[in-house]
């Protein structure tokens, strides 16, 4: 009796442990299958790499290179070849025969804003790059920039930059633009404050890795055709007030080639007055944009970033046209529904001395004549500046000697002028 007691109770005590075992193992799985997740896709966005082309030369090549190889590989390149002469065209052409992300478009020449439209017409990417063709950028530019993006997810993510040739002194204005902070500003308005809280937002739209939804949104943003200076900030004044999250890193990621012969930059450093009233128009087409978007400048910032825009080359005109162009800054400034003088205080004399200069009268004709010398010393300047150039130079050498200017009559001090 006692032995089947015993064994009755083993097989009691048996299939209390194996249903203990069985519930435990139970319990296990299911335990197991809440930890372990399957993991979520990363986050690899297509990246729309932006580049007009015009007579590049020995420098397209290692540009393309240092972009198709860059260790973030999902990218398309669009290349707009705009209207090129030498053997851009070709090299890009074989580049896309070998690299299916190579994208060419060819179009007869008409300037860079219409070549970097052609390409945003074109893009398919979740983000937007720029880089120009004598430029280059760093080998892990686009990785560092799409892990930023997967960590704050960022409308816009800019950089820091550097210049080359080594040998080349960088001016100081580029090297403070070309440096960059870390900083993520995520607030409402944020897009508005970093403009002129932060060294790189302008004027180089290389510096900058922008969603495409914030060109697409309508109305949508594209670059002023009618501009050949200036239209990268005119566009980046319309793209960061839109941007809800901006990241800026530190990083030097850009290669900026300085003192490129023939360059849109090169050729307006030698035509000081055109450059000038480029700025001007600029100025009225920002503030009135800002207008009709309903974008307040609370804190002066944006009026007294143009009129540090414009002072500079303001101050060097003789009196006549000083008073003339301040005539017409102040009424730019006015129709576009804003006060010159609603600026920071390190500003605010130098927009009144504009003022100032706008309520004066034409002065007599013996002071015009005066004034028209040093006016013709400026103009003299430009010209000996143009044919110094290189590219001055090198069009000279490519045209028939029976088609070449006269440069002793463009050089001629013959006072019976004025």
């Amino acid at each position: 009796m006692e032995k089947k007691i015993l064994k009755k109770g083993s097989v009691t005590v048996a299939k209390k442990r194996a249903k203990v075992s069985a519930a435990q193992s139970a319990e296990s799985a299911k335990n197991e299958s809440e930890t372990v997740k399957p993991k979520e896709p990363k986050f690899e966005p297509l990246i729309s790499v932006i580049m007009p082309v015009y007579n590049a030369g020995g420098y397209l090549l290692p540009n393309m290179r240092s972009i198709l190889d860059n260790t973030y590989e999902n990218i398309e390149l669009i290349c707009i070849d705009d209207g090129s002469t030498d053997s851009s065209l070709q090299t890009l052409k074989f580049q896309s025969s070998v690299d299916p992300r190579v994208k060419v478009i060819s179009q007869k020449n008409s300037g860079p804003a219409v070549a970097r439209n052609t390409g945003l017409d074109n893009a398919t990417g979740d983000y937007i790059a720029f880089v120009d063709c004598d430029d280059y950028i760093e080998y892990n530019m686009f990785e560092k920039l799409v892990d930023n993006v997967r960590k704050t997810n960022a409308d816009i993510v800019a950089f820091g930059g550097r210049t080359f040739p080594i040998e080349i002194p960088t001016p100081d204005w580029i090297a403070y633009r070309l440096n960059s902070t870390t900083k993520v500003y995520d607030d409402d308005g944020a897009g508005l404050e970093v403009l002129f809280r932060e060294n790189n937002t302008n004027p180089f739209i290389w510096l900058h890795f922008i969603r495409r939804s914030i060109f697409e949104a309508e109305p949508k943003l594209r670059f002023d055709t009618t501009f050949d200076l200036g239209e990268d900030q005119l566009l980046i004044f319309s793209y960061f007030p839109r941007a809800k999250i901006i990241s800026f890193i530190s990083d030097k990621l850009y290669n900026y080639r300085l003192n490129h012969s023939g360059s849109i930059m090169d050729k307006y450093n030698s035509m000081k007055v055109t450059k000038f009233e480029t700025h001007i128009r600029l100025t009225g087409e920002v503030l009135s944009n800002w207008t009709k978007n309903g974008y307040k400048d609370i804190s002066g910032e944006c009026m007294t970033h143009f009129i540090m825009l414009l002072w500079p080359d303001f101050e060097k005109m003789p009196e006549y046209k000083k008073i003339r162009y301040a005539k017409k800054i102040v009424s730019v400034v006015s129709n576009a529904g804003w006060n010159i003088c609603m600026c920071r205080e390190f500003a605010y004399d130098y927009a009144k001395t504009i003022v100032d200069y706008s309520q004066k009268n034409d002065i007599d004709i013996v002071n015009i004549l005066e004034e028209k010398k040093l006016d013709n010393k400026i103009i003299e300047d430009e010209i000996n500046d143009i044919l110094a150039s290189r590219a001055y130079k090198l069009g000279r050498f490519l045209t028939k000697k029976s088609k070449r200017i006269d440069e002793k009559w463009l050089t001629s001090k013959d006072e019976s002028i004025f």
